[in-house]
């Protein structure tokens, strides 16, 4: 309880900040923005396949170049990834346990309010049996995706208030993905995945002030697929097929100033 309310302080007292812009036009800066949050699959998978949502991370460098005081333009490179588990009726039962979650009413709350979420995954994991744990981790029943990712945007500042826009090339480094479809306990079919490269966006909204700023970043793929899935058959029971996450995350930049080139009139 007590890392919520101090987790939650921190947003409030961040967002009530006041002050002018501490940047003027010409100004060249770094910014290092690791990230973590939620990412979510889409419908078709959770329902029918009982994917779940995952973990997002990240970890970008981008180099913003303001054009005025309050607006930048940015290119970046970074990595990111995400992991999720899907859930199996057919795994064994500990403890009426099931699943990474099970027995916590609060879970899907906990994923939809960011930082409040990061406490759920800790304290769900302490309550995890060993057994449950060697599940997750084994090589069938999860997936996980990981991409260089270049991001190119365009960004708004005014006093303490931050807003972000722009597109990302993600292209894959390493994945993994295995889950299995039963009938009366009989393996019908093994699902696996492949990573595509593909365009996505993000949009930012947040504070920043004095060289430290957060934000809430919400990101996704312009395309339907960004994995291709074996066997093909699947892709016939949907019109449009499509295989993709939306992820909502916490944000967190730190500033390093690297020069100041003023646009000569």
């Amino acid at each position: 309880m007590a890392r919520k309310i101090i987790m939650a302080g921190m947003l409030i007292l961040l967002l009530t900040a006041g002050g002018v812009s501490a940047h003027e036009q010409g100004d060249l800066i770094l910014n290092i923005e690791p990230q973590l949050g939620t990412a979510f699959p889409h419908l078709q998978w959770v329902l029918n396949y009982g994917m779940m949502p995952g973990i997002d991370f990240g970890l970008r460098g981008a180099v913003n170049y303001y054009l005025t005081d309050s607006i930048s333009v940015n290119v970046g490179l970074g990595y990111e990834g995400n992991y999720h588990w899907f859930y199996n009726e057919n795994a064994d039962n500990v403890d009426g346990i099931k699943y990474l979650f099970a027995g916590s009413d609060r879970a899907w709350l906990y994923f939809l309010i960011i930082p409040i979420f990061i406490d759920a995954i800790y304290a769900s994991i302490q309550r995890i049996p060993k057994q449950i744990a060697n599940q997750i981790t084994a090589d069938h029943d999860v997936f996980f995706a990981s991409y260089f990712t270049i991001p190119l945007g365009i960004r708004y500042e005014k006093n303490a208030f931050a807003l972000g826009v722009g597109i990302t090339g993600n292209i894959p480094i390493t994945g993994f993905g295995e889950t299995q479809t039963k009938n009366e306990g009989l393996i019908d079919e093994t699902i696996t995945f492949d990573l595509k490269p593909y365009l996505g966006w993000y949009f930012d909204i947040g504070v920043n002030r004095q060289k430290f700023g957060m934000a809430l970043r919400l990101s996704g793929p312009f395309a339907l697929e960004t994995a291709d899935v074996h066997p093909a058959w699947i892709k016939e029971n949907y019109e449009p097929f499509s295989f993709n996450f939306f992820t909502m995350s916490l944000l967190f930049q730190f500033e390093i100033p690297l020069a100041k080139l003023p646009v000569r009139e």
